[in-house]
């Protein structure tokens, strides 16, 4: 979406603009013409109301069948607006043109594939195919074809050449899901297992697999399926243990492919195409909209997206699933806490860790809250739990790093150094090879007036393990400042600032050595960088400097 124009004379401005460049759409009728509806769109658009944008291009589209632009415009927006009935019209109004996007044909693909029109669906796949567009995709998408039109073998379409890491993985988990839906349960779950897909998706997979097998009848494929301490497989296998179906199986071809695109989704916006990610997250839901897991998807694409009230609306109603429940309310959480909504996502994060059985997870996830607002002291608090839950469970000795650093962290910015250190000291003897705690530590101890030679070595380290760092590099050129040694320090530092111009601690430290050097305008110049990034009481200290210099060495 366009940015927010908060007046009328901006608005009018733009309407100007948009009869200007598109002349050929003001033919007059006895209805509003197409052009001022385009206009009214566009606007509509842009001040950032798609309740009004969305059906005044459709009504544009119906006043200018034969306008490319008009048609274009209006399948975009409708595709990320969630419209599927509209970006089909777009769609079939720019084929029609000979004008269609290279995403629009494979919407096309799958309203064919819904109305059981295999010819149709075939000779579409085999043109997205002879594009090349969206390569990686055809092979999977031709697979849940065959299988809805019961000819030839899914599973042999799977057997495509795959030129990347990333496709070959997508092509194993789809190979995997089409088994099982074809039957074949036993080669579908040791699929499944050999899978070297993680975090959240690991767990995904295992329980659409499960749906199908217990379908199947295959409770103890399904059963084996879900081994692990996650709090999803927990409550699958509850499910799958009364006898009880589970939903989000993957039988149909339309469960197939929005499974597919959701699963594309993710993977676009891991590789930082979100508005990619937006168009397969939309597909996913097109295609079957009674699954969860594809909502889940478009709400954390749309969150990426910054469209947080639009990725909050996809989770309503998801609190009701049992096993979206935990997924939907953490994916609630993120938003939040995107859209720097903190009073809300910390009542919801406070919510969570109260409730019976709640995880490690939960309570870190309050923990970051409470840190958000500045409140410190009741962070390290919640860390703590969460640490003691983990070792309850398992051991001490395979608490992660990171519960320490948060840990210790959360207690240092509470003013409570000597508590911190100790704990700060676990995460690096947890992680000696780990530059996150190396950095944290040793920056810490600097900070705080500890031996700075022991600082050094860790920063040292640090650095050593993660040279393009820029903040890891700037705290080691700080030590040095701090050792008295500029000839080392400053470079270091203007290394760091060159990598991120942004990070104002960085040209506050630059400016600062360059001071002590004597280079008074370069100084200036650096604290004036880091004043843009400024705020609270950090204004305060560097208006000082610009107005007064370094009053003593830091």
């Amino acid at each position: 979406m366009a940015p927010t124009i908060r007046t009328c004379k901006a608005a009018g401005l733009l309407a100007l603009a948009l009869v200007s460049a598109t002349p050929a759409l003001a033919a007059r009728g006895g209805k509003t013409d197409a052009l001022t509806l385009y206009a009214r769109a566009r606007i509509a658009d842009a001040i950032g109301d798609p309740a009004l944008a969305l059906p005044t291009y459709d009504q544009a589209l119906t006043a200018a069948p034969a306008s490319a632009s008009v048609a274009a415009r209006a399948y975009r927006e409708a595709v990320e607006g969630g419209n599927e009935r509209m970006a089909l019209r777009a769609a079939r109004a720019l084929d029609r043109l000979d004008s269609l996007p290279h995403d629009a044909a494979i919407l096309l693909f799958l309203d064919e594939v819904r109305r059981s029109d295999w010819r149709a669906a075939e000779r579409r796949l085999d043109a997205i195919e002879a594009s090349q567009s969206y390569a990686f995709m055809v092979a999977p998408m031709r697979a849940w074809m065959l299988l809805g039109a019961k000819k030839g073998d899914a599973i042999a379409a799977l057997d495509a050449r795959v030129r990347d890491a990333i496709g070959y993985e997508l092509m194993r988990e789809q190979r995997a899901l089409v088994q099982i839906a074809t039957g074949q349960a036993q080669e579908g779950a040791d699929a499944v297992r050999a899978l070297n897909t993680r975090g959240v998706y690991r767990s995904q997979m295992r329980m659409m697999a499960a749906a199908q097998l217990a379908r199947l009848k295959r409770t103890d494929l399904a059963l084996s399926l879900l081994e692990g301490n996650e709090a999803e497989l927990t409550a699958t296998r509850a499910i799958l243990e009364k006898s009880l179906p589970l939903p989000d199986a993957v039988a149909t071809p339309r469960a197939g492919l929005s499974e597919l695109f959701a699963r594309v989704s993710l993977i676009m916006l891991a590789e930082r195409a979100p508005q990619t990610a937006l168009v397969m997250a939309r597909f996913a839901r097109f295609a079957d909209p009674s699954r969860s897991h594809p909502r889940l998807v478009a709400a954390v694409v749309l969150n990426g997206n910054d469209r947080h009230d639009a990725a909050l609306a996809e989770l309503a109603g998801l609190d009701e699933r049992p096993l979206a429940r935990r997924w939907a309310e953490q994916t609630r959480l993120e938003i939040l806490q995107r859209a720097d909504r903190k009073d809300a996502a910390l009542a919801l994060a406070a919510q969570i860790a109260a409730r019976a059985g709640a995880n490690p997870e939960e309570h870190i996830r309050h923990g970051e809250a409470l840190s958000a607002i500045g409140r410190n002291r009741e962070a390290a608090d919640a860390f703590s739990r969460a640490i003691a839950l983990h070792a309850a469970a398992r051991n001490e000795q395979s608490v992660p790093w990171f519960m320490w650093l948060q840990q210790g962290r959360a207690l240092e910015l509470a003013g409570e150094w000597k508590a911190a250190k100790p704990l700060l000291q676990r995460a690096v003897d947890a992680a000696p090879d780990q530059a996150t705690a190396l950095n944290h530590m040793g920056y810490s101890m600097l900070e705080n007036g500890d031996d700075a030679k022991i600082a050094l070595d860790l920063l040292a380290k640090a650095n050593a393990l993660r040279p393009d760092d820029a903040a890891i590099t700037d705290s080691l050129g700080w030590a040095w400042v701090k050792r008295g040694d500029l000839a080392k320090g400053i470079p270091l530092l203007e290394q760091a600032a060159e990598r991120e111009p942004s990070l104002g601690e960085i040209s506050e430290h630059l400016g600062d050595a360059y001071w002590l050097s004597g280079r008074r305008i370069d100084a200036r110049y650096a604290w004036r960088n880091a004043l843009i990034q400024a705020d609270g009481d950090t204004v305060k200290r560097l208006e000082a400097k610009l107005d007064q210099g370094l009053k003593q060495v830091p």
